[in-house]
């Protein structure tokens, strides 16, 4: 959170050589344009502007106050663009003159790294010279950097002590800190009873992410006697004090009626708004569902679209799916194939297990050539052809006669495992034979376990052990543990036979 705009009666400094603040005195100019009372007349009043230029008057005249005010705005944005490196420079000026409130503010600048690297060292050296009990803020960051190390060493019994600091001074971060060192037993020994104390010292005065801990106890029963009516009186206000991630929660349930509530569509959506305004993805998405379903609010696909865009932007996967099959139904948008692909790539790749097969489905259509990730058609086609997808069986085929290892591999994984395209050991075993014998590990490994199994195969312990001790001499720690498993039923006379093909497929191999 940033400082505020200090007060014409505020001559913050602290340390003892702060710099008090005279309007006539030597180092100020006599005729500038604004007196101090002028600017900060012209800040209160909203006019930033007017306020950023008559600082800079008094700043350039070497007055401490107004360079750290000066480097405010900039840091802020406030007045004019955003000028990190400006308010670096001008809060330096103020840190070399003793200002104690312009090193906390450097400090965060420092820490807040954008849009450049954060500079941990240099934030370590200016709240070094002013944390403590008087500037409780400072011993707070401090401890957090002395817990990571990314301040040097990292040294948490120096951080716990700082953080202890902080939180008897009052500074609520500091005591939700301070109960997480607890009950981690971090720079402390373990203890729960401490733990307690300091969650909800810290819950009960209003930190918001230790009442929205409390939620999640009671919710889970997780360290908590679960307890639903607890659960949500803490997460009501942790919301009600303006908490993302609990108006998410809270809006969420609401709109469907989960978690102890009745379900209220409009009050789930009031809440949502304020969630995702705040950048909350997963509230983003909830509120595009709610546009795309009418519900709590009037049916419209484009604000829908909005939504769900601005989730997958963060990379949230099921926003992502929900804008790629928006745009590939022409719903809030005109049909648009490409940016469908681009957002169902999004989805696929956080995980999401109907994205590969939508893009399975239109590789095997023609509508996407997938040219930039020839690597990754012939998977998503297998999923599409898990999905049911006609065709895609066909391309996988087609691949495979034109030598494509990794279709052999996935039509051999299809034939064993797809109700949907149809179990057959004969097919699975020589595709999987051909996958295995081009190099592919898991084909090999499989191969070990069908010979097992006596699935395709006639049950066949030295061929099991030759394909999973060639698959654990290519790196696999699962074919390995079943080799050894295999030798264990195994005579001597056969293990060393099976030892001796592996040996020799290995040297024909390589």
């Amino acid at each position: 959170m940033p400082l505020p705009f200090p007060p014409l009666s505020v001559r913050t400094g602290l340390g003892a050589a702060a710099l008090a603040l005279t309007l006539s005195g030597a180092g100020v100019a006599q005729d500038a344009a604004m007196t101090m009372e002028e600017v900060e007349q012209a800040y209160l009043s909203g006019d930033r502007a007017s306020a950023r230029e008559g600082i800079l008057t008094f700043a350039e005249a070497g007055d401490a106050t107004a360079q750290y005010r000066l480097g405010f705005m900039l840091a802020t944005g406030e007045g004019g663009p955003f000028d990190r490196q400006g308010a670096i420079d001008w809060l330096e000026k103020a840190v070399a003159q003793d200002h104690g409130a312009a090193a906390l503010l450097l400090a965060r600048v420092y820490l807040s790294g954008s849009p450049e690297e954060p500079d941990y060292i240099r934030a370590g050296e200016l709240l070094q010279a002013i944390a403590g009990p008087d500037v409780p803020e400072a011993a707070y960051l401090l401890a957090q950097l002395l817990q990571t190390g990314r301040a040097g060493e990292a040294d948490p019994v120096r951080g716990f002590e700082l953080m202890q600091i902080a939180a008897e001074a009052g500074h609520l971060g500091a005591q939700f800190g301070l109960a997480r060192l607890y009950a981690n037993g971090t720079g402390v020994a373990q203890d729960d009873a401490q733990a307690m104390r300091w969650l909800f010292q810290s819950a009960d005065a209003g930190w918001a992410p230790a009442q929205m801990t409390l939620y999640e106890g009671y919710n889970s029963g997780d360290g908590f006697p679960q307890d639903q009516a607890k659960a949500l009186e803490w997460l009501r206000k942790a919301a009600e004090a303006g908490y993302g991630a609990a108006e998410h929660v809270l809006g969420s349930n609401y709109l469907l009626g989960e978690g102890g509530v009745e379900e209220d569509a409009l009050r789930g959506v009031a809440y949502l708004v304020r969630a995702a305004e705040k950048g909350i993805a997963e509230a983003q998405s909830n509120l595009g569902y709610a546009y795309y379903t009418g519900k709590g609010v009037g049916q419209d696909d484009v604000k829908a679209l909005e939504w769900f865009r601005e989730a997958a932007d963060q990379g949230l996967a099921r926003a992502a799916a929900a804008a790629a099959q928006m745009y590939e139904a022409g719903r809030g948008a005109e049909a648009d194939v490409e940016r469908a692909v681009w957002y169902f790539r999004i989805a696929d790749a956080g995980g999401n297990p109907y994205a590969g097969a939508r893009l399975g489905r239109l590789i095997v259509s023609g509508d996407y050539t997938a040219e930039d990730q020839p690597e990754l058609a012939p998977s998503w086609v297998a999923q599409a052809a898990d999905a049911g997808a006609e065709g895609a069986v066909d391309w996988l085929d087609a691949r495979a006669s034109e030598g494509d290892d990794m279709a052999h591999y996935l039509l051999a994984a299809l034939y064993h495992e797809s109700e949907t395209v149809g179990t057959d050991p004969e097919k699975a075993v020589r595709h999987m034979r051909i996958a295995a014998e081009a190099g592919i590990v898991p084909a090999q490994l499989s191969m070990g376990l069908f010979y097992s199994e006596g699935y395709g195969v006639e049950q066949d312990l030295v061929q099991a052990h030759v394909w999973t001790n060639i698959a654990a001499a290519n790196g696999s720690d699962a074919a390995a543990e079943k080799r050894d498993a295999f030798a264990a039923l195994m005579t001597p006379d056969e293990i060393a036979k099976a030892q001796e093909d592996a040996a020799s497929w290995l040297d024909d191999d390589r």
